[in-house]
């Protein structure tokens, strides 16, 4: 009966299209074959017939694994002439032999860095490289895991898909923290939430990273939710400058929406920091006292790494997650209404000996590691890459998203807003190929 129930509401929700480009996998068809979206399988598909075609996958992935061999085969074919070549250039290896902080910073929204609210960040964002225009595009479930995905790996989730049900327990060779191992670093993953959110502890696990810290409130006798309590908790501290050579991934949390009094925390924010108490409206008042907190975080950890004589052999990369859609004034306070457009957030790499640098080429979320990499020096030429190192002078220089519309140096292309010329069609199918070989090496487990 569930095989028939399967079957039937197959044949019930309409045609099936070949993915020829992002919006063909929202049709009903695609996502109820595909089923990598939990929200929208589920609207699909109803709750009984949901859970049928969990069981369904659960015993065909566990008792039938598929064979990718032919999987590997097709990537292999459609790979021929775009292999990932790395080309040395001027800030090759200028970090090199430096400790790195590698920070996701939640909902840290480039409209709201300045000297009052921010200082530390502003700080570093005018003093180091502060990439200008790089986007955050939101190609599967969760926005903070794309982009947590997208760092570790220089790949992005399957479009539409979620890898942290299907892709977490991949083999990542090329992750960052596996190449920051064979550079001889101790890695280490750090976040206050869950492991099991998101399956952070099976997919920080498969990056390569040696010591994975989870549910920090349960470890520790401190809160968490305050992002400054890393540095002033001393064992952690200890833990994330040990080793001659250290490679930290933290997750912030302190800024995380929502803004209004529903979130007990905005009331304990503000008591901390009553300067922007009354500050204009109570979301804002909220929003800023968040982000003061994820400040203070770094403004410690830089007086600690100075007091321990270590400052200037630390990096930190500073990438936020998303923009601040939490708000519900972003896009007034943005100036911006484009969904695409919005995702433009900050990405700074700082350290005292860097002379300070805007990088104005257009990048995305799966560039930073390739460009991080290049200027630490440290080896990374896997097979396939959809990142590429930003001053790599092959660097392909558009950002695609998911509704038919990519951005370059020369402006934004959407089939909504002009026709397409040559130079256009060349793009697109490149975006198509990119697209192609990001679904096979995940779905193929290329590596294994």
């Amino acid at each position: 009966i569930p095989m028939l129930l399967i079957v039937v509401a197959y044949f019930l929700l309409g045609k099936k299209n070949e993915l020829t480009f992002f919006a063909d996998a929202t049709t009903p068809k695609n996502i109820f074959t595909d089923f990598d979206n939990t929200n929208r399988s589920l609207k699909v598909s109803g709750l009984y017939l949901y859970n049928v075609k969990n069981i369904y996958i659960f015993v065909k992935d566990n008792f039938f694994k598929e064979d990718t061999t032919n999987l590997k085969k097709e990537f292999d074919e459609e790979l021929k002439n775009m292999k990932y070549k790395h080309i040395g250039n001027e800030e090759s290896g200028i970090l090199k032999g430096k400790s790195v902080v590698y920070i996701l910073l939640e909902s840290v929204d480039g409209a709201f860095i300045n000297e009052d609210t921010t200082p530390t960040i502003y700080k570093m964002q005018e003093e180091g490289y502060d990439f200008t225009n790089r986007y955050a595009p939101n190609y599967g479930t969760g926005r903070t895991f794309d982009a947590e995905f997208s760092i570790n790996t220089a790949l992005h989730q399957p479009i539409n898909g979620n890898a942290s049900l299907k892709l977490v327990n991949n083999y990542f060779k090329y992750s960052v923290a596996n190449i920051f191992n064979n550079a001889g670093y101790e890695t280490s993953s750090w976040h206050q939430n869950s492991g099991s959110f998101y399956h952070r502890d099976t997919f920080h696990k498969n990056l390569g990273y040696k010591e994975i810290n989870m549910d920090l409130n349960k470890k520790y006798d401190s809160n968490f939710v305050y992002d400054s309590n890393l540095i002033k908790n001393q064992d952690v501290f200890n833990k994330l400058v040990s080793g001659e050579k250290f490679f930290d991934f933290i997750i912030t949390y302190s800024g995380h929406g929502p803004y209004t009094k529903m979130d007990v925390y905005c009331e304990k924010f503000l008591d901390k920091y009553p300067e922007f108490r009354n500050d204009g409206e109570y979301e804002l008042q909220c929003l800023n006292a968040k982000l003061r907190e994820t400040d203070k975080f770094l403004e410690e950890f830089v007086e600690k790494l100075k007091e321990n004589k270590k400052l200037n052999d630390v990096v930190f990369v500073l990438i936020t997650d998303h923009h601040a859609y939490n708000y519900t004034k972003i896009n007034e306070v943005r100036k911006e209404d484009d969904v695409n457009l919005i995702s433009k957030t900050p990405f700074i790499i700082y350290n005292p000996e860097l002379k300070a640098k805007k990088i104005d080429t257009v990048m995305g979320t799966y560039d930073i590691l390739p460009t991080v990499a290049n200027m630490l020096g440290v080896e990374y030429n896997p097979v396939f890459s959809v990142g590429t190192d930003v001053f790599d002078k092959t660097h392909k220089n558009f950002v695609y998203f998911l509704d038919n519309t990519w951005i370059n140096n020369d402006g934004i292309y959407s089939k909504e807003l002009k026709k397409c010329d040559d130079n256009c069609e060349r793009i697109n199918k490149k975006v198509l190929k990119y697209v192609k070989l990001n679904e096979l090496i995940l779905k193929s487990n290329y590596y294994e």
